[in-house]
């Protein structure tokens, strides 16, 4: 699991990584991002939408998959924020305590039907120091959720998972 530092103001997110922390902290909350493991998949269910390519890096095209993965998580009782364009890709919000969780959706670069998923929270330093157990417990069953939701669904071959 990777760990960083945002310094969030309002409107914009400026990302660095814990070694480089040039921002002043009485301007800006600081805030810990987290990443959780990824998962891979083939599938031709979650064509490209027109007009998608433009929210994200080219190519980065998975906001079927957001989508449909957000009214999944839904039907199994996690609650879902929304879908979002980011520019690596597509995001289902999970708010959980002490941080939400997001699912990034995106594209295998130069594959048109390979799909990955990865999961970031981004909390308060506060949040990563004193809720560090919780929160790794909310990725976990995030996780698995999400796991699942894939495997039992035909239309979704070589599922893999990386730590």
């Amino acid at each position: 699991m990777q760990t960083g530092i945002a310094f969030e103001a309002p409107n914009r997110t400026i990302e660095r990584d814990a070694r480089n922390s040039g921002a002043r902290p009485s301007l800006w909350t600081v805030a810990v991002m987290r990443e959780g493991p990824m998962l891979r998949f083939e599938s031709t269910a979650f064509p490209a939408a027109k007009q998608e390519d433009p929210e994200t890096n080219p190519d980065m095209v998975a906001k079927a998959v957001a989508d449909w993965l957000s009214v999944k998580l839904n039907e199994r009782g996690v609650h879902t924020s929304g879908v979002f364009s980011e520019d690596f890709g597509w995001c289902v919000g999970v708010p959980t305590k002490p941080r939400e969780w997001y699912v990034a959706c995106g594209r295998v670069e130069g594959r048109e039907s390979a799909f990955e998923v990865t999961y970031f929270s981004i909390g308060s330093l506060f949040s990563y120091f004193f809720g560090r157990n919780r929160a790794a417990q909310n990725l976990n069953r995030l996780h698995h959720t999400v796991k699942e939701i894939f495997s039992s669904n035909p239309s979704i071959s070589r599922l893999s998972e990386e730590a």
